[in-house]
């Protein structure tokens, strides 16, 4: 049986792409917070990892809808039942712009009320 090693991880070496990844997450997480009834402990509203990185998954709210930060094309992708889409590309912009793509999208469809404070 052969042992693979795993290159050694320098945390300081990615603080930036660490905290840009905690940002962009908590968006998602802020609609799907919003979206769920509250409960003692916010484990049923954690984000789930998908194939391409980590989603919402399917949030029946207003309108149906998922949010997926797709990390292996750069990309987050929001699809409501009804057939529209969302592709933002992640090219290093703020969270709140980020956050407000995503408000836009859903507000935009008239089926998501805006969530205030995200991002």
């Amino acid at each position: 049986m052969t042992t693979v090693q795993f290159p050694e991880l320098d945390a300081n070496a990615i603080v930036a792409t660490r905290d840009t990844l905690h940002g962009y997450s908590r968006i998602l997480g802020d609609w799907l917070k919003a979206c769920r009834p509250r409960r003692k402990h916010w484990w049923h509203a954690s984000l789930r990892p998908s194939l391409a990185g980590l989603t919402t998954g399917l949030v029946n709210a207003d309108v149906r809808f998922e949010l997926e930060l797709d990390l292996r094309d750069g990309l987050l992708a929001g699809r409501i039942a009804g057939g529209e889409e969302l592709r933002e590309p992640l090219v290093g912009q703020s969270s709140a712009a980020l956050a407000a793509a995503v408000a836009n999208f859903l507000v935009a469809a008239g089926r998501a009320r805006m969530l205030s404070g995200s991002g």
